[in-house]
């Protein structure tokens, strides 16, 4: 809408233009990328889930020892519905590093993963289980 405004202007001589022309001479170099936040830690994924899709059971992998205090803190998983129901809660052994969990009870759908940490929601994963 500026342009064409601009263009009429130009036209009934109400203003003046003078375009702007760069030549390769007087465009500098490119700018650096700006620079990374050390401070700030890449996110760590902390579970693996498979098989997805699953019919009978899903396995969860799971790995606290990168989480700060990951000694003295308990973990659990929670599988919800789509619909934000809460259909069970798993507590994870600190000992262990995986957990089958069965789907014998569940219908078919689609399901949400989430793994809790210290109180907190650390990770959520998608699960669709199938029809037996």
């Amino acid at each position: 809408m500026a342009t064409y405004a601009r263009n009429i202007l130009i036209a009934n001589n109400a203003i003046e233009y003078k375009p702007i022309f760069l030549y390769p001479l007087q465009v500098g170099p490119l700018p650096d990328k700006p620079p990374v936040d050390s401070e700030v830690p890449p996110r760590l994924s902390v579970m693996k889930v498979f098989p997805n899709p699953a019919m009978n059971y899903v396995i969860v992998d799971y790995d606290v020892s990168h989480l700060p205090e990951s000694q003295n803190e308990s973990s659990s998983i929670t599988f919800s519905s789509m619909d934000g129901k809460r259909v069970s809660t798993i507590a994870l052994d600190k000992n262990k590093n995986q957990v089958l969990i069965p789907l014998g009870g569940y219908p078919a759908g689609v399901y949400m993963l989430g793994f809790h940490f210290a109180g907190r929601q650390i990770e959520v994963m998608k699960v669709v289980v199938l029809n037996r």
